[in-house]
């Protein structure tokens, strides 16, 4: 499986919610979100593992398709 590991704004770099670490199967995911704000961005962040290939574009556009309720960063 893919391992969520949430850090600190510093260790993502400034305005990043998540990033995708594709090779190494690891997300990392901005440590102050909580509730559907962390579930939106795991949601995200899974999908790039899942389809590497896609643009940034289309993986916001399946993000919101896929999640039952309105999406904040997508």
């Amino acid at each position: 499986g893919i391992n969520v590991k949430r850090v600190p704004q510093s260790e993502l770099g400034m305005g990043v919610l998540g990033v995708a670490y594709i090779g190494l199967n690891l997300i990392k995911i901005l440590d102050t979100l909580y509730g559907a704000d962390f579930e939106e961005v795991k949601k995200h962040e899974i999908l790039h593992h899942q389809y590497p290939s896609q643009p940034e574009s289309w993986i916001r556009k399946k993000t919101s398709e896929e999640l039952p309720y309105s999406t904040k960063y997508q």
